[in-house]
């Protein structure tokens, strides 16, 4: 970036010099002077912005910034007073205009002619105002695709508002005309700056191998995994370093970091693809291989997990969880959205863990006089694994004693559903009183901040934009009514316009004020920087 401010202000210093020596070799002072200063100071103004702008941003803008910046004061001193100075000396003078041979293409005939058009532009338009008017108001855009598509009212006007906007002919083929036609440029910002992204800061070149194994996998299967290829990775002497992660048996991950002069040669493109035919070799899992500029590599045949990402937080696990399905149904309820994947993390791919669950029928409990805990108690004693019992001291250690039941090895879910039980007196089979379902479940239990946390990932069949707003209107409708201690939220994208904090059109505002204190003193005038401001 300081590469780049560098090229952007010799430009700038360039533009300023011929402006200067352009004036003064045809006017013979320096009135140019105050024009220039004035551009000068409100292009600083500008650059000043990105000093408060949000960390992340102001990192790798500020050298670009600071750069230009500084030439922008050197130019000053330049084009104020080391050009006059120097046409000066060397003596420049206005050269003599030689009479052209073609008259037809003769500059001021072209002068002429070009000022001929633009008197006729200016009078059509002094005498047909509204013209040029309506065309500014179209060019800058009506907010009519900010319009909701249904008032929670009930009124006259919602209902037939709620009618137009509801018909499916007006969604589908009159809106999006109407919004590309009347939004202008304003409909192309708020659509697409935030879909816009920064360049990242030039970092340290890396390759990322990840591996991952289907569930059931064990700690050491995965480990013996990855030695085999940190065992092929210490056979390169380019490479610095390479750390491993391995957070848990289905999930590892290294980090591959080069020499200096290995960086700069094509050797990780090499190694990369070295790489990948390793862990093609390899196999065991599922392998992908990332972090040049030329696309990754992954084998993974797992369906994605969802692109809609939604956190919920608690401080109750099981009535987190419930508000969760609620949320889950909810979304479940558009046509677009075909299956919510519920998890204690997010994950590009989808999980295989599955749990059966059951949930019990109160009305069938209540009619057998079943209490849910009876229920649970008789279940347990048969089904039930790792119950602990007592301790034991042995070498000084304590040692649990846990007992299996011996039942839970040999019945499968037919029997759990099917074979009779009793209750005291009372005779049940769990098919009549409880339905059992296999899903997809979480396999652990988070907290963030001492608050469980769930998470919900989904895709939208349909448009970005449409997804967002879905998602927006449900979660501030669900956040309504969580009780106090739970909350929903989106969880922000790492890039882009943020949306949430304000702080961006602030900054706006303020590079306007300068615009129109920096201009006022140059025009000395409160009315003419107006001018300035609206064609901006």
């Amino acid at each position: 970036h300081s590469l780049a401010g560098i090229t952007i202000s010799l430009s700038l210093i360039i533009d300023n010099a011929i402006i200067m020596t352009d004036h003064y070799i045809h006017k013979g002072n320096n009135k140019a002077g105050m024009p220039i200063l004035t551009a000068t100071i409100t292009t600083i103004g500008a650059l000043c912005m990105i000093f408060l702008l949000d960390e992340k941003i102001r990192l790798n803008l500020q050298d670009f910034a600071a750069v230009v910046m500084i030439n922008l004061f050197v130019s000053l001193f330049v084009a104020l007073l080391f050009v006059p100075a120097l046409i000066e000396r060397i003596g420049l003078t206005k050269r003599r205009k030689r009479k052209s041979r073609f008259k037809y293409f003769s500059r001021e005939r072209i002068i002429i002619r070009f000022t001929h058009f633009y008197e006729k532009m200016i009078c059509l338009l002094c005498r047909r105002k509204w013209i040029a008017f309506v065309c500014i108001v179209l060019l800058f855009g009506l907010p009519v695709f900010l319009l909701p598509d249904k008032i929670e009212k009930d009124t006259s006007f919602a209902k037939k508002y709620n009618k137009i906007m509801g018909d499916e002919t007006f969604k589908e083929k009159i809106k999006p005309v109407l919004n590309k036609a009347l939004g202008g440029t304003l409909r192309l910002f708020v659509e697409k700056v935030y879909e816009g992204s920064y360049f990242t800061r030039n970092e340290e070149t890396v390759l990322t191998i990840t591996a991952s194994m289907p569930n059931g996998t064990t700690l050491s299967q995965m480990n013996d995994l990855i030695i085999k290829m940190e065992r092929y990775l210490s056979g390169f002497s380019q490479i610095r370093q390479f750390q491993t992660s391995i957070p848990n048996a289905r999930r590892a991950s290294i980090n591959v970091f080069f020499q200096k002069e290995a960086e700069q040669s094509g050797f990780p493109y090499q190694l990369k693809s070295n790489v990948i035919s390793k862990a093609l070799e390899l196999g065991g899992g599922s392998w992908g291989v990332y972090g040049l500029q030329d696309q990754g590599f992954s084998n993974d045949v797992r369906d994605v997990a969802g692109q809609y990402r939604v956190k919920l937080y608690g401080y109750n696990y099981d009535e987190l969880s419930a508000w969760t399905d609620t949320l889950k149904n909810h979304l479940l309820s558009y046509r677009r959205i075909k299956e919510v994947i519920v998890n204690s993390d997010f994950s590009w791919y989808k999980d295989d863990y599955q749990e059966f669950s059951f949930s019990l029928n109160k009305e069938r409990l209540a009619a057998q006089g079943i209490l849910p805990g009876e229920l649970f108690n008789s279940l347990r004693p048969v089904f039930a694994r790792n119950i602990w019992t007592s301790a034991l001291v042995v070498d000084g250690e304590n040692e649990n004693i846990m007992m299996n039941s011996r039942q839970s090895k040999e019945y499968d879910i037919w029997a759990l559903r099917h074979i009779g039980r009793n209750i005291g007196e009372k005779m049940y089979k769990l098919d009549e009183v409880a339905d059992i379902t296999k899903s997809q479940a979480p396999q652990e239990v988070a907290k963030e901040n001492q608050q469980y946390r769930l998470v919900l990932q989904y895709d939208y069949i349909g448009s970005g934009m449409q997804g967002d707003k879905i998602l927006d209107r449900e979660l501030e409708a669900f956040n309504k009514q969580l009780p106090m201690g739970y909350t929903a939220e989106k969880e922000a994208g790492y890039w882009g316009w943020n949306k949430k904090d304000h702080k961006q059109y602030r900054l706006i505002g303020l590079l306007i004020i300068i615009i129109f204190f920096t201009t006022s003193i140059l025009f000395n005038s409160l009315k003419q920087p107006l001018a300035v401001i609206f064609m901006i």
